[in-house]
């Protein structure tokens, strides 16, 4: 975008980031790491520092900085989607996503929209635009540290959009740290009763009806419950302080999906 002091920063969120630096991009490097150390859909993140948010015409440009790189990502496979999300550095806004977004001008509106939200909510050291391959989700979970020994999980079936909102259903699972150690026991759920799920549409999500034998079954197992905590506690370690974190559990296994605001 011809800024002077060389941003936008196009960062591969699979590779091995090449340095720490001022506080943006020291984020951007975390997340990256987040991305290798637990297993992330490859993709990359985009920062712009305060200040530098960019206004239309400028978001426009981005958005063909973000198409070429996605066009990279998916290359040869003209069918898969992105997921895209946007977290304001050094602020708590609730994260914006947009899932399974297919196609060039899809992607540009999508960019558009996540940035023109980030500029109504910037108060923080910059913005980080992350793009991933769709994670097609059979169940989501947000991960929360809600005291220093209590993990909660708010989780349901589908691709969870709107999981970070209030008043989604969902099923809530509480985790504590072991007295004898930093291992996590399962200590109960609330299973709520969950009507309406997130599916793929052809580009983007749509909410569908629960399917009636899973209504009012928990969308994770004990078992998963407990790898999800384990795994949003070293997000947080890595971090440095509690972020909430997003993971999709998918047929091929539990694959981070992003952090909250905050990070």
């Amino acid at each position: 975008m011809g800024s002077r002091h060389g941003y936008p920063v196009l960062w591969r969120l699979t590779e091995p980031p090449p340095h720490d630096g001022p506080p943006l991009d020291a984020t951007a490097v975390i997340v990256c790491r987040l991305f290798q150390r637990l297993r992330g859909a490859p993709g990359f993140c985009v920062s712009l520092p305060a200040g530098e948010t960019p206004v239309p015409d400028e978001a426009e440009r981005c958005g063909e900085l973000v198409e070429t790189a996605r066009r990279r990502l998916v290359a040869g496979e003209p069918e898969t989607g992105v997921d895209l999300r946007v977290c304001v550095v050094g602020a708590d806004p609730t994260p914006l996503a947009f899932l399974n977004i297919l196609g060039g001008e899809a992607t540009k509106t999508a960019v558009l929209e996540l940035l023109g939200w980030a500029r109504k909510h910037h108060t923080g050291q910059g913005v980080l635009l992350m793009v991933h391959r769709f994670v097609a989700a059979r169940a989501t979970a947000v991960a929360r540290l809600s005291d220093t020994d209590t993990v909660r999980i708010s989780a349901c079936w589908g691709l969870g959009e709107d999981l970070h909102l209030p008043g989604v259903h969902a099923d809530t699972f509480v985790l504590k740290r072991s007295h004898d150690g930093p291992d996590l026991t399962f200590a109960g759920v609330d299973c709520a009763i969950k009507p309406w799920m997130d599916v793929p549409a052809v580009s983007g999500a749509i909410r569908a009806s629960t399917p009636s034998h899973l209504r009012n079954v928990p969308s994770l197992s004990e078992e998963e419950a407990l790898d999800v905590g384990r795994r949003a506690l070293t997000a947080i370690n890595l971090v440095g302080h509690s972020v909430p974190v997003e993971f999709a559990l998918t047929s091929q296994g539990t694959l981070l999906r992003g952090t909250g605001g905050g990070i």
